[in-house]
């Protein structure tokens, strides 16, 4: 079998390859813009994951980071997706979920249209443009062992949901390459919407508010460790984020804890590295976010 080559679309003549400050900066933009849009609109969101650990272990990205993520309660979050059916957050941008078919993954993404992406294992439905993720937050049992019940279902079917998005023998080794085909083959065949739907019901099956826990079970990789008392997950504090200060959980050092362990450690340096594979930009567009993001240049 022919090996496929990366990237399959080279940049062109008029095209940068993106660093990472450059996709920290599109990343920027786009949470300003997401953000403005929720408070104009009085939806409620908190940093969370390697957002959340980044602004507290390095007051902004964790350097090898290339996207963000926020929490949304599940009512803010369903509100959202009412708003979006009236149009985007802003010129140049995509809203994309399972609902409007734009993304097969149990939760929702923005994409930057002026920043198209190559990923070298996934096909470019997985992540077509750099985004930042929008996570829904659902209820859960007040019993752990039925939370951890949840979770190892959620387990097995996003195996199959994320499977759908991978090439088809595709990776470095034969092994890797056969563990994956056993993900990829009943992903493919019943499709990553009927995946992406198992999840999305599994997370919706204790409604936001109806117990003492919440977590986000459809986008959860962390597992029943990120599980958040309700009452402590909806008092808001503040952290600053690349000199933005915007909002988090109070619970946000157990959350931490519960999905990181000792979460101010470094990991190891074969275990930094981003999502995104290659990422370009026309020179024109980079030259416009390189003069309003002139402070990530710096970064190394």
């Amino acid at each position: 079998m022919t090996r496929q080559k990366f990237p399959e679309r080279p940049a062109g003549p008029g095209e940068v390859v993106l660093d990472i400050n450059d996709i920290h900066a599109l990343c920027l933009r786009l949470l300003d813009l997401f953000t403005a849009y929720c408070d104009a609109h009085g939806l409620k969101y908190y940093l969370c994951g390697g957002t959340l650990l980044g602004a507290v272990r390095h007051g902004g990205f964790i350097p090898w980071d290339d996207d963000l993520d926020l929490f949304m309660a599940r009512p803010d979050y369903q509100r959202l997706l009412q708003l979006m059916q009236r149009g985007e957050i802003a010129p140049g941008t995509m809203f994309a979920c399972t609902e409007n078919g734009r993304f097969c993954r149990p939760f929702a993404r923005i994409y930057d249209l002026s920043a198209p992406v190559q990923r070298k294992n996934l096909v470019p439905a997985s992540g077509p443009y750099a985004w930042i993720d929008i996570l829904p937050v659902d209820g859960l049992p007040d019993d752990p062992r039925a939370i951890e019940r949840i979770y190892k279902r959620r387990y097995k079917l996003n195996r199959y949901n994320f499977g759908a998005y991978w090439k088809f023998w595709h990776g470095p080794r034969r092994l890797y390459k056969i563990r994956h085909l056993c993900a990829w083959i009943p992903g493919a065949l019943l499709g990553p919407k009927f995946w992406s739907g198992r999840i999305d019901r599994l997370g919706k099956a204790v409604p936001y508010g109806s117990t003492g826990k919440v977590g986000c079970v459809t986008g959860g990789r962390y597992g029943p460790g990120e599980a958040m008392p309700l009452d402590a997950y909806e008092k808001p504090v503040t952290l600053s984020f690349e000199g933005r200060q915007l909002p988090a959980m109070s619970c946000w050092h157990e959350y931490l804890t519960g999905i990181f362990g000792d979460y101010m450690q470094l990991p190891p340096e074969d275990e930094r590295w981003p999502h995104l594979n290659y990422v370009t930009m026309k020179k024109e567009d980079h030259a416009k976010l390189k003069a309003q993001f002139p402070a990530l240049e710096s970064k190394p």
